[in-house]
């Protein structure tokens, strides 16, 4: 259970990977993007293509802290082809070493609704 405190609070996205505050909305949309006409200060990067074979960093955080939420949105294939890891206090081995789609408790490559209290998988995906 959380309770009132004075902690910041951060917002980790593809446009902000750090959390960093006032490094929001900061991609100028390039021609051809649907948010072109509306310019600077819009999400207009909600995500990041990841180049396989290769290490993607999708949060930077640095100091202690936790982690309330964490929302992706992929495709099936993913749940078998990428792995999260998570790192913390400066280890050189993963905390966490998974499956993207175990992780989210969608196991085997298959896709499943999932209602619980730490996991929730909607149907829409996310």
């Amino acid at each position: 259970m959380y309770e009132l405190n004075d902690a910041m609070t951060y917002s980790i996205s593809a446009e902000n990977p750090t959390g960093e505050k006032g490094k929001r909305a900061l991609e100028l949309p390039k021609p051809g993007n649907p948010a072109f006409k509306l310019g600077k200060g819009w999400k207009v990067r909600p995500c990041i293509d990841l180049e396989s074979g290769k290490e993607t960093v999708i949060a930077d955080i640095k100091g202690p802290g936790i982690i309330n939420y964490i929302r992706m949105t992929v495709d099936a294939k993913a749940y078998r082809t990428c792995i999260l890891r998570m790192y913390w206090d400066e280890e050189e081995e993963p905390s966490v070493e998974v499956l993207l789609g175990d992780f989210f408790v969608n196991a085997h490559g298959l896709r499943f609704n999932v209602n619980s209290i730490p996991i929730v998988v909607n149907p829409s995906e996310g």
